[in-house]
Order: C-alpha cells, then sequence, then structure tokens
C-alpha cells in the first residue's frame, strides 16, 4: 500500500471552505479513481492558525492518483494561499478497527 501526504497552514476560518472542497470536490474525484482506499484529514491546532495533514491511501503506486493530487493542491492554493508540502510513502503496516469490532489490518 502506499500513501501520499499533503501538508499546510491555514487560518482557522478557512477550516470550512477546505472541507467543503475535501467532501465535495476531491473526494469524489478520488473515489472515481483506480486505486483508491482512503483518506484521513488531520487537525492540530498552531495559534492562530491550523496545521492540516491530508494522506491519501493507495493500494498501488501513486501513478493514476498524480493528476488529481495536482488539482487538489491548485484548490488548497486557492482557498489558503499556502503552499503545501507533500510527499509520497511506502505504508508498511495499517490497522483498523469496524464497526463489528474486528481489527483488520494491512502490511
Amino acid at each position: 500500500m502506499r500513501s501520499r501526504q499533503i501538508g499546510f497552514y491555514l487560518e482557522r476560518g478557512e477550516l470550512p471552505e477546505l472541507m467543503a472542497a475535501v467532501r465535495e470536490q476531491v473526494l469524489v474525484r478520488f473515489e472515481a479513481t483506480p486505486h483508491f482506499m482512503g483518506t484521513t484529514v488531520l487537525k492540530c491546532d498552531a495559534g492562530e492558525r491550523a496545521e492540516i495533514i491530508i494522506t491519501s491511501f493507495w493500494d498501488d503506486g501513486l501513478e493514476g492518483s498524480e493528476v488529481e493530487a495536482t488539482r487538489f493542491i491548485s484548490e488548497i492554493r486557492k482557498i489558503t494561499g499556502a503552499s503545501p508540502t507533500r510527499k509520497g510513502f511506502d505504508t508498511l503496516y495499517a490497522q483498523v478497527r469496524d464497526s463489528t469490532g474486528n481489527f483488520h489490518a494491512t502490511a
């Protein structure tokens, strides 16, 4: 499994617009992209601003997601004026619990 992480800072008041773009535009396009498995959006308060880390998970290489990732970064720049960092990772291990209480892991 591979993952892509995008990180940036924004003013807290920009968060609703960012999350609307993630839900209404980005995830819709990612869900239509082969090999997309899911995403997380994390926020850490940093004074008057917030640090945002968005990670998308893919069951194959990241090449097929490159166009959508580039589009997403453009949307982040429009909303926040930020210049996000972008990194790709090999996911060595991930574990989640489903709604029935069973754990599922991938290595």
